[in-house]
């Protein structure tokens, strides 16, 4: 007898058992996750090589701002001026001095004028000091002294030789006219006080000894007839204390102790020294 039924069963077992492991491979794919359906990996971008990047040196901290000694900030006016302020910018501070400087300008100016001033009076006083205690130029009125002093020649006379010192014979000197207060004229010194005055021949004899004379170049001296104010002179004449006898070198164009008598001492103003203008009369007395 043939097992038809035992060998078919098998099959269907098999088929069945098939069907259900295919079932269960089914089941258990759909709940395994599926490898081969991830996206591909991309491949790698090759990277370039960045330089290297320089190092800043790092700064040292700014000082802290002063405050500024001006007058409240102004905002800016412009577009300009306020992106400046917002990125940061810091205007420089003005100086503390600068209110100041205008003041100090002034008391430069101040300073100077003063020194200028002082200066001015310093140089006039010490140009009348000298002028009037020391030195002091004159202008020549006449030919009295020539050829030792030419007419509108200039001089400069000492004022202080006679103040610690005498006169003494042969000097020439500035005095006073005796004629005219407001005149000075210049002459040589003949005789001072005590000696005695006297012409003899033509020329000047004093305390009776004939005078060397060489500034008057040969001219002729000779008392006048005709004296100042019909003063009384009297050859051989004595000098009187106090006083002097002065003539000019031009013997016969002078007018002098011959004409308006002895001088006081007190009338002389200077001891003539130097001729100084023109030039080609420059030279020591």
């Amino acid at each position: 007898m043939k097992m038809t039924t035992s060998a078919t069963e098998p099959s269907v077992v098999a088929g069945q058992a098939g069907s259900g492991a295919l079932e269960g491979a089914g089941a258990l794919e759909a709940t395994m996750p599926r490898f081969d359906t991830q996206p591909p990996v991309p491949s790698a971008t090759p990277v370039t090589p960045q330089p290297p990047v320089a190092t800043v040196p790092s700064q040292p901290p700014l000082p802290p701002m002063s405050p500024a000694v001006s007058g409240p900030s102004v905002p800016p006016t412009s577009p300009e001026q306020g992106l400046a302020g917002s990125t940061g910018s810091v205007e420089p501070a003005e100086p503390a001095d600068k209110e100041r400087l205008p003041e100090s300008r002034r008391s430069q100016i101040l300073r100077s004028i003063i020194e200028l001033v002082i200066a001015f009076v310093l140089a006039f006083g010490i140009t009348w000091a000298i002028k009037t205690w020391v030195i002091q130029p004159y202008e020549v009125p006449s030919t009295s002294m020539e050829p030792t002093i030419m007419l509108k020649d200039r001089l400069m006379a000492d004022s202080l030789t006679y103040a610690f010192g005498t006169i003494k014979t042969g000097d020439i000197v500035v005095f006073i006219d005796k004629t005219d207060q407001d005149r000075h004229l210049v002459k040589r010194v003949i005789a001072v006080e005590g000696q005695t005055v006297d012409f003899l021949d033509g020329r000047v004899v004093i305390d009776g000894q004939l005078l060397s004379e060489p500034y008057v170049h040969g001219k002729k001296s000779f008392p006048f007839t005709k004296t100042y104010k019909n003063t009384e002179i009297t050859y051989p004449y004595t000098v009187p204390a106090g006083h002097i006898w002065v003539m000019g070198d031009n013997r016969e164009n002078s007018t002098d102790s011959r004409y308006f008598g002895p001088i006081a001492t007190d009338s002389v103003v200077g001891h003539a020294l130097v001729k100084f203008w023109p030039p080609s009369s420059i030279g020591w007395l």
